[in-house]
């Protein structure tokens, strides 16, 4: 009896030991799994039209537009530059 005593207490302080070494907190894209889905849905239900309804877009006046698109077409050559390998091959 003694030695069946001991036995469940030695396997319920393992299970115990392993199940704490097993928990562990969640990352942090854990916490956030799902937010996205959850933000789309709830734009959808605020506005199901949005898809359908092709107006321009308000609050962005012209010289800004023409300073963020500057911007992006010098950054896009930029990398396009940065990436472009070149191989010397010598007989």
């Amino acid at each position: 009896m003694k030695t069946l005593n001991r036995s469940l207490w030695l396997a319920a302080l393992a299970a115990l030991a392993f199940g704490t070494a097993c928990a562990q907190p969640p990352t942090p894209v854990e916490m956030h799994w799902g937010e996205a889905k959850r933000h789309n849905a709830a734009a959808m239900i605020a506005n199901p039209d949005a898809g359908r309804v092709t107006r321009t877009v308000e609050g962005l006046d012209p010289i800004t537009g023409e300073l963020v698109m500057e911007s992006y077409r010098k950054n896009q050559t930029s990398e396009e530059k940065a990436t472009e390998e070149v191989f010397i091959i010598q007989q």
